[in-house]
């Protein structure tokens, strides 16, 4: 190989290297303002700054897997376990009670079941570039829009009544 082979091939290295170092950087750029911005949510003056600040996280952290990629086995381990054990709650989305079928009608609110064709395949395109598998759905008893909930919803309320309970009468 000659010297000039040689030096054209480490010029390409270096470029490469630069290149990567470059793209990570973008990455933990992305991915820290995005932790850093979650810190925020709950904090806004109003709802509606909230729900910005919060969107505007998971897009930063969006970026940084974009731009690094599927992550560890382990993650991609991870995700796959919560989306199998989560799965089985998304028959609801979907599942019109009489309220939302009298607000489809009314013109206030869309019709799930229409709605499910077009999420069902956003979904599966995500699943497929994330390369997750995506669950068997499976008979759910749909108790959340029958106000039949887990004890999960207790802790939540705990927590959204704990102000007010140490605090009874205070005003904001």
């Amino acid at each position: 190989m000659s010297a000039t082979n040689a030096s054209s091939e480490t010029g390409v290295q270096a470029q490469e290297e630069a290149r990567c170092q470059y793209v990570l950087r973008l990455a933990d750029t992305s991915l820290v303002l995005g932790q850093r911005l979650a810190e925020w949510i709950g904090h806004a003056p109003a709802l509606e700054e909230d729900l910005a600040l919060a969107n505007l996280s998971l897009d930063l952290i969006g970026q940084a897997r974009l731009l690094l990629g599927d992550g560890t086995a382990e993650s991609h381990e991870r995700v796959q376990r919560a989306l199998d054990a989560l799965w089985r709650f998304t028959p609801e989305l979907f599942e019109p009670d009489e309220i939302d079928q009298r607000m489809s009608r009314a013109g206030i609110a869309p019709a799930l079941p229409e709605l499910a064709a077009q999420w069902s395949a956003r979904v599966e395109r995500d699943l497929s570039e994330a390369t997750l598998t995506r669950p068997a759905t499976g008979p759910y008893p749909w108790h959340g829009k029958r106000g039949v909930h887990t004890e999960h919803l207790g802790h939540l309320l705990g927590e959204m009544q704990h102000l007010q309970r140490t605090y009874p009468g205070a005003c904001w």
